[in-house]
């Protein structure tokens, strides 16, 4: 096949002729010459009347319609293989696509360039002085009733005002139903009858001709790009970029994506300027669709609320809007507002406005957005409903940094107790869910493990809880003293808690006018008892097992010195007092061997034995202990020397032979027995092997 058209252009103007001479298309403002899908040269055009069309060399318009069938074909749609046919003779024109296109009744067809961001294919065409809508889903279309008028609104396209008979309706833009029958006499009484703004749905933003020009600027200062309106109409940077709608016919880009640092979602705006079809950019410098018809505003730095009616919420005099993500409410408008006065909670659906806070927090709790709202008020924190009622007072402290931490699903509270936080939560209107904020001010769960109680705290006076809640001691204390506050724990090697057996119990103290009472709060079992030692102390002291370290060098106390009057003496962490009469006395002794501390105990003119951390190895039953064994001790009863077995297995010493200092230290002879497995051996002495086995080494094998 031969070309039988070609382009001519002469003094700025363009024709397409064929090969005979006839003039096929002469109102072309714009032609150029190119390549069509099936690589066929081809010519494309655009008409006075902005309608686009290609016709290839051979007179094939869009390489499917010859010229010798129509007059013109023009593409009406940009994404859609829909086109507009001129009848070859008349002045009436058909709609359609390539399969199915209607009949030559039309005498206007009006493409509806706001279809241009919303995707939906209506075109309003006209017969004589009717008009009708006509949608195209695939291959066929659907045509409205006619009417006197349509008007054509703003994005987004969900309802068209319709005028007959000099009256008022509205019709569904993707039914065509009659949504509001016409039946109002001024589009006046339409828009207050059904809450729509009247600008936005008679008012075609398409009819002007300022468009703007978005250009990349480099910001070589900081090293970063940025875009702007090179038209000026406003003044903004953005920040990246996409291209959403572009219409190569031509070369343009009706809408583009831009993304603002205030929102990490995609904000369109036209080529006229218009934020989703709808907001001005000269009104505003971003608009951010935030949740249904509500959108975020800015100014100048300052923002507000509107809907997709141009209603104004919020006037633009806000330094932060967010919207507030709940669990079982996700499509609800709730916005946190905040400005120089503080922050509100605010619902544009309900009217909701709540007073003033210091902070509102919407929290996230285990990977879900909670049903409730964290304010802040007078520097404490209290827990909102998303209608604004107050579910908790503001009366507990909570870390600024971490306002969304969490526990079990419930917003996590937290106090500082002996300068250690506690983690607490409260669940209708209950610490843990279970003690009533009637009955305490305050409830701290204090331990870890199996090993922990409550500290309660009500009118500044202290007291305790045991694991299943029960009271076991009022709130009467001034204070109280337990021995995690004093960093008593014991750690593995490897980090990780050991739990030892004295770690079942835990020693706390009350102080009640500057005097002290110890108790002993024993048992791992819900029915935790506590157990009154000594009271009336006048001064206690935490004391640091010098000799004991754990992982990362942690010096643990051990055990409690007290004063009383007189009596000057010491609590164990096994509950045992030692020390009562005045009279009494304990000594620490260093041991030459390894470094280890032990303690001599004197009561009534007798000694005991106790470990570095007084945990108790004889009872009060000797007159003197000389040395000490890996499993036994030699002590002084009645002036005779005597070995006494040690096998407690919770309390069983390392060392093979451990010798105190001088003070205590018998000067010992390894030469009488020497070449026994006594003595080379098992380290008995001389004196030890005389004493103990009668001077008869071999009898070592006979120790029961």
């Amino acid at each position: 096949m031969h070309p039988i058209i070609k382009l001519i252009k002469s003094n700025d103007k363009f024709t397409i002729i064929d090969v005979f001479g006839n003039v096929i298309v002469n109102n072309i403002i714009e032609a150029k010459e190119g390549t069509c899908f099936w690589r066929n040269p081809n010519i494309q055009l655009i008409t006075t009347n902005h309608e686009y069309s290609e016709i290839n060399i051979f007179g094939f318009f869009f390489n499917k319609f010859h010229y010798s069938e129509y007059k013109f074909v023009s593409k009406i749609a940009i994404d859609f293989e829909i086109y507009k046919f001129s009848h070859k003779t008349s002045k009436k024109y058909s709609i359609g696509t390539y399969r199915n296109h209607t009949d030559y009744i039309y005498d206007e067809i009006i493409p509806l360039d706001s279809n241009n961001f919303s995707g939906i294919d209506i075109i309003k065409v006209r017969i004589g002085k009717k008009y009708s809508l006509l949608r195209f889903p695939i291959n066929k279309y659907i045509e409205s009733k006619q009417y006197d008028y349509i008007f054509t609104p703003i994005q987004p396209l969900n309802e068209f005002i319709v005028l007959k008979s000099g009256k008022f309706g509205l019709i569904d833009a993707f039914t065509f139903e009659e949504i509001i029958t016409p039946r109002f006499n001024s589009i006046d009484l339409l828009c207050n009858f059904s809450g729509y703004n009247k600008a936005k749905h008679t008012f075609d933003i398409f009819q002007t001709d300022k468009t703007i020009k978005i250009e990349r600027t480099v910001d070589k200062k900081h090293y970063r790009s940025y875009f702007i309106d090179k038209s000026k109409q406003n003044k903004t940077q953005w920040g990246g970029c996409d291209i959403s709608i572009y219409d190569y016919r031509f070369d343009i880009t009706y809408v583009q994506s831009l993304s603002s640092p205030y929102s990490n979602d995609r904000i369109p705006i036209n080529l006229y300027g218009y934020f989703y079809n709808l907001f001005d950019c000269r009104k505003y410098d971003v608009v951010i669709n935030m949740i249904g018809k509500y959108y975020i505003t800015k100014k100048n730095s300052k923002f507000g609320l509107i809907d997709d009616e141009f209603k104004e919420y919020l006037s633009l005099e806000y330094s932060k809007i967010e919207l507030v993500s709940l669990r079982n409410i996700e499509k609800q408008p709730i916005f946190v507002v905040s400005h120089k006065k503080g922050v509100f909670l605010f619902n544009p659906e309900t009217g909701l406005r709540t007073k003033e806070f210091e902070g509102l927090y919407d929290c996230t709790l285990r990977y879900h957005f909670n049903d409730f709202i964290v304010f802040k008020e007078k520097g404490k924190f209290g827990k909102m409903s998303p209608n604004g009622n107050i579910l908790l007072p503001a009366i507990f402290s909570i870390p600024t940094e971490d306002p969304t931490s969490n526990v079990f699903g419930e917003i996590s509270f937290q106090e500082y107790f002996h300068k250690r936080k506690h983690i607490f939560y409260v669940t209708d209107n209950k610490f843990y869910g279970e003690v009533s904020l009637t009955d305490y001010d305050l409830c701290l769960k204090v331990g870890y493990s199996f090993r922990y109680f409550y500290i309660i705290k009500k009118d500044g006076k202290y007291g305790l809880l045991n694991k299943s809640l029960k009271e076991i001691i009022p709130p009467i204390f001034d204070d109280i003293i337990d021995s995690d506050s004093q960093e008593i724990s014991i750690f593995s090697s490897d980090g990780y808690h050991w739990e030892e057996e004295y770690a079942r119990h835990q020693i706390l103290i009350g102080c009640i006018n500057n005097t002290f009472n110890i108790y002993y709060l024993s048992g791992m079992n819900p029915g935790q008892t506590i157990r009154e030692l000594i009271t009336g102390c006048t001064k206690i002291e935490f004391v640091a097992d010098k000799s004991y370290y754990r992982s990362n060098n942690i010096r643990n106390k051990m055990f409690i010195h007290f004063v009383k009057g007189d009596i000057n003496g010491y609590v164990n962490y096994d509950g045992e007092v030692l020390s009562l009469n005045p009279t009494d006395s304990i000594s620490p002794v260093n041991c030459k061997f390894n470094g280890e501390i032990y303690y001599i105990i004197k009561q009534n003119n007798k000694v005991r034995l106790a470990d570095s951390r007084l945990r108790l190895l004889l009872p009060c039953a000797y007159d003197d202990i000389i040395q000490i064994f890996e499993d036994r001790v030699i002590v002084l009863v009645d002036n005779d020397r005597k070995t006494i077995p040690l096998r407690n297995s919770n309390d069983k010493i390392n060392s093979s032979n451990i010798e105190f200092d001088d003070e205590y230290e018998t000067e010992s002879t390894y030469d009488l027995y020497a070449g026994s497995y006594a003595q080379d051996i098992m380290d008995y002495s001389d004196e030890d092997i005389d004493d103990i086995f009668d001077g008869e080494p071999d009898a070592y094998w006979n120790i029961d």
